[in-house]
């Protein structure tokens, strides 16, 4: 990504949040930990987490993987992440456009590589909470569970 472009989604992360937080506030809680008063204070964390993954060189952010699957649908990251991906998405172009000097094939990479940071960062947040939900089958089970 060039300097340019992410000084410049730098400068919008105030305003980014913002618009997340509203966004999420928009959508049907799945359940109570999905509930954006339970969410909002890792926001500032999540975002530093994808612009410091946008730092690093493209070489060195992991290939877009597809995020884990959710068996149950009841993990809260699953809309966390959704809407910070649309914020940010929005957040580029705009950021794009107020720039628009920079070569044609630019743009495309600048999303390609967001969408990977971003997946980077949500895949591995949705995978761990996965790990530890009782709703999938595939968890560990529980020692209290184990006992007779």
């Amino acid at each position: 990504m060039q300097d340019e472009v992410y000084s410049s989604l730098c400068a919008r992360r105030p305003q980014l949040r913002r618009q997340w937080e509203t966004l999420l506030r928009t959508e049907r809680a799945s359940s109570p930990l999905a509930n954006p008063e339970a969410l909002v204070f890792m926001m500032d964390w999540t975002l530093g987490q994808v612009f410091e993954a946008l730092k690093a060189t493209p070489g060195r952010l992991h290939a877009a993987q597809p995020r884990p699957e959710c068996t149950c649908g009841l993990n809260p990251l699953l809309v966390y992440f959704r809407t910070m991906e649309q914020v940010l998405n929005e957040g580029l172009v705009l950021t794009q456009v107020d720039i628009s000097h920079g070569p044609a094939g630019c743009h495309e990479t600048d999303l390609a590589l967001l969408k990977r940071a971003i997946e980077q960062v949500a895949g591995r947040e949705i995978g761990v909470f996965c790990a530890l939900c009782q709703h999938n089958k595939h968890a560990r089970p529980s020692a209290a569970a184990s006992v007779h």
